[in-house]
Order: structure tokens, then C-alpha cells, then sequence
């Protein structure tokens, strides 16, 4: 399938507005734009209710729908010593807010969801006199309220080639 999809941002909860009152800024905000994007609907690495909403829409028309991301959750706000991460090999200078590393960086320092292989850099400060650095391991859309627009371009049966592709990339 090709298609284009804009998600839009409509709504940001409270829970996830405690831990990030700057994300207040994201109501109204594009979070994603993709032109000709092309995807085999229902794969593994498509949300759900975004393969659902492709199934629905027609080749043309325009389709929209809204959906709630699950709640975020703030035990999944982290503290780590700054020095662990340098451990790690990341720059002191690079460790700022909005920063994304892999969970794989931490090596077994916190526990977190199974799940989860990324934490976003929230916040760098001073605690007790240590520099520490608060973590945000919360999916990116936690506690976000969006909604979709896609317009399908073309719909057809994946080939023998494309189906391959994407089981190596998955």
C-alpha cells in the first residue's frame, strides 16, 4: 500500500503534563508527516488501530480517525548519576534534553519494562551535589491524544520481493 499520513497532536494529559509541562506545546503540533509512504498492512512494525483505519479507507478519499495513546506513566520517569552515562561513552556535552539513547546504554543500572529500548533525556541536574540526569523511559506518545489523516494511494497485494524486504528488516 502507498499512502500519505499526517498525525496531528489534539491532546496532552495531565499525568504526562506533570512530568513535561513543556509538551503543552505539542496540542496542535504535526508530530509526523509521510508522503508516499508505502507499508504491508497489518505487519508487525504497524500500530494496530493505524492497520485497522487503512483497511477502512479507499484508494483517494481522505480518512481520519482519533486515538488515545496509553497513559503515561510516571514511574517511568528514571534518575541516573550523569556519570553512569558517561560511563557509557556518551559526551558530557551531548547529555541535554532530548537526547534519545538506547536502554542497552544503562546496563542492567535500573529496571525498567521489557518492552521499552529507548529513554529520552528530560533533564539534567544537580541532586544531593551529584549531577544526575532524569530519564524519561515512556513510549514517545504516552499520554497523547492524536489524530490521523491518511489518503491511500495505491492498494495491492505486497510482492514475493517486498515480503521478503520486510521479514529482514523486522
Amino acid at each position: 500500500m502507498k499512502f500519505d499520513l499526517a498525525v496531528e497532536c489534539l491532546a496532552v494529559s495531565e499525568a504526562r503534563l506533570s512530568a513535561r509541562p513543556n509538551d503543552r506545546e505539542l496540542i496542535g503540533d504535526q508530530l509526523a508527516f509521510e508522503e508516499n509512504e508505502t507499508a504491508i498492512v497489518g505487519a508487525e512494525d504497524m500500530e494496530d488501530h493505524v492497520a485497522v483505519a487503512m483497511r477502512r479507507s479507499c484508494v483517494g478519499e481522505p480518512y481520519s480517525w482519533g486515538h488515545d495513546y496509553e497513559e503515561y506513566d510516571a514511574e517511568n520517569v528514571i534518575t541516573v548519576p550523569l556519570d553512569v552515562l558517561k560511563q557509557a561513552g556518551i559526551p558530557a556535552e551531548a547529555i541535554k534534553p532530548g537526547l534519545v539513547i538506547g536502554l542497552d546504554v544503562l546496563h542492567g543500572e535500573v529496571k525498567v519494562d521489557d518492552d521499552l529500548t529507548e529513554l529520552e533525556v528530560l533533564e539534567v541536574k544537580k541532586h544531593e551535589g551529584a549531577r544526575v540526569v532524569v530519564l524519561d523511559a515512556n513510549s514517545p506518545r504516552a499520554g497523547l491524544k492524536c489524530r490521523f489523516d491518511v489518503v491511500i494511494k495505491e492498494c495491492r497485494e505486497p510482492t514475493a520481493d517486498e515480503m521478503k524486504r520486510h521479514a529482514l528488516a523486522s
